[in-house]
């Protein structure tokens, strides 16, 4: 059985972060929408981006963020309906959709592989690893996925390795701060972050993935959706432009960062440097690497996360994304 759930998950512990920005339209005729997603980090970057620049409520909507800590509980909220849209990680959603849940990807986000391997500044080599405690999201999730392949390139396997499960970034984060654990999947700012404490990276995700991975995607709920499409393609299009505007507007784009993580300035310009400049991560055009989603469900077909790929067109709407565009 998947680690993910058909049945609804109780949002009572799930966090509700309201975000607001500048007045566009009278806030009562704004129309609300449910965003899941995991916690604030760089690749919800264009989720702060439009909501500090005003690009939600330029299409008319209030956007309340629900930050659940884990893929599972995004998936589970987004399939019960208690949220409407969410931004999570591909692998969640070819999981959910192999699994007959009431979702659809329609939008990339976050289009390359971001997961740093950061581990305690004493360890100089894989071999010092073994039999240590490694953070990971879940043990089937992306980070698992990214930490099983640079062991396997140094001739270890997952049980190698006491294998914790740590949530979200920041969580893992804390973990390795607090020295208990050895090793911990982070994206940035968080990588970052923990190399200006002192950690060093290892491996990076980027080098053993490049243009081969499609980190995260908006998905929908697909019974809401086919009733409110006008309002799905808004909110395509505040990203579009959130995402146009962040390539063009360092200082402000930073700022953002800044705001939703609270990180120092100069781990957020880094962060930047990365995910806009070197790795280009978000497209403006809003392009899938289908090549790379194949990839991420042939991946999880070899460590039997799902019998078999759900189709492209199971997985995917893009008609929302050709309508916003226009």
């Amino acid at each position: 059985m998947s680690r993910f759930w058909s049945a609804a998950v109780g949002l009572a512990a799930l966090i509700a972060l309201v975000v607001s920005g500048p007045p566009v339209v009278a806030q009562s005729q704004l129309t609300e929408v449910l965003f899941g997603n995991l916690s604030p980090s760089a690749s919800e970057w264009p989720i702060y981006i439009a909501e500090e620049q005003g690009f939600f409520k330029a299409q008319g909507l209030k956007v309340t963020v629900i930050a659940s800590g884990g893929p599972t509980n995004v998936i589970n909220a987004l399939a019960s309906g208690g949220t409407q849209v969410a931004d999570d990680g591909t692998d969640s959603y070819i999981a959910a959709v192999a699994h007959g849940l009431a979702i659809k990807m329609v939008m990339p986000q976050f289009q390359t592989m971001p997961y740093q391997l950061v581990v305690q500044p004493s360890v100089t080599s894989w071999a010092q690893l073994r039999g240590k405690n490694i953070d990971l999201g879940t043990k089937k999730d992306v980070t698992a996925i990214a930490f099983y392949k640079m062991a396997e390139d140094h001739g270890m396997k997952d049980t190698d390795f006491s294998l914790i499960v740590g949530g979200n970034s920041g969580a893992r984060y804390e973990a390795l701060i607090a020295n208990r654990v050895e090793g911990s999947l982070l994206s940035q700012p968080f990588d970052l972050l923990a190399n200006s404490k002192g950690k060093k990276t290892l491996a990076s995700g980027y080098d053993y993935f490049k243009g081969n991975w499609m980190f995260t995607a908006m998905a929908v709920n697909t019974n809401w959706a086919a009733k409110n499409r006008p309002t799905v393609v808004k909110l395509i299009r505040a990203f579009r432009n959130a995402i146009a505007y962040g390539y063009k507007h360092k200082a402000e784009t930073v700022n953002a960062l800044v705001n939703a993580t609270h990180v120092d300035r100069a781990i957020a310009e880094q962060a930047y440097d990365l995910d806009f400049g070197k790795w280009k991560a978000f497209d403006p055009q809003q392009r899938v690497n289908f090549p790379a989603v194949r990839n991420i469900g042939n991946i999880m077909v070899e460590q039997n996360d799902i019998s078999s790929v759900p189709s492209m067109d199971q997985l995917f709407d893009m008609s929302y994304v050709t309508e916003a565009a226009k």
